[in-house]
C-alpha cells in the first residue's frame, strides 16, 4: 500500500512539473472566414477560422502560418497572440 502511495505522489509531482503546452492564439478580426495552413516541421494542417472566431494552435517549437489563398508566410512561436485583419496575419495589437 505504501508503494502505491509513493507512485501516485510521484506521478502527481511529475505532472505538476511539466509546463502547459505552448499554444498560439489567432483572432479573426475580419468579416470573412479564412482557411489557415499551419506547418510544424514536415506536418501541415489546415484550419478553418470563421469571422470573429479565435483559434488556439499548439506551436511549441515554432510554426509557419499561411492563409490558403496567399503566398505570404508568417512565422510564429509558442504563445504568440496573432490576428487576421485586412486579410493578413499579424501580431495582435491588443496584446
Amino acid at each position: 500500500m505504501y508503494a502505491i502511495k509513493r507512485i501516485v505522489l510521484g506521478l502527481t509531482a511529475a505532472t505538476l512539473l511539466v509546463g502547459p503546452a505552448l499554444a498560439l492564439t489567432i483572432s479573426n478580426r475580419d468579416t470573412s472566414e479564412y482557411q489557415i495552413q499551419v506547418t510544424q516541421g514536415d506536418q501541415t494542417a489546415e484550419r478553418s477560422l470563421g469571422a470573429g472566431a479565435v483559434l488556439e494552435e499548439a506551436c511549441e517549437e515554432g510554426c509557419v502560418l499561411r492563409l490558403a489563398d496567399s503566398d505570404v508566410e508568417f512565422e510564429a512561436k509558442g504563445d504568440d497572440a496573432l490576428m487576421i485583419k485586412g486579410g493578413q496575419i499579424q501580431k495582435d495589437a491588443a496584446e
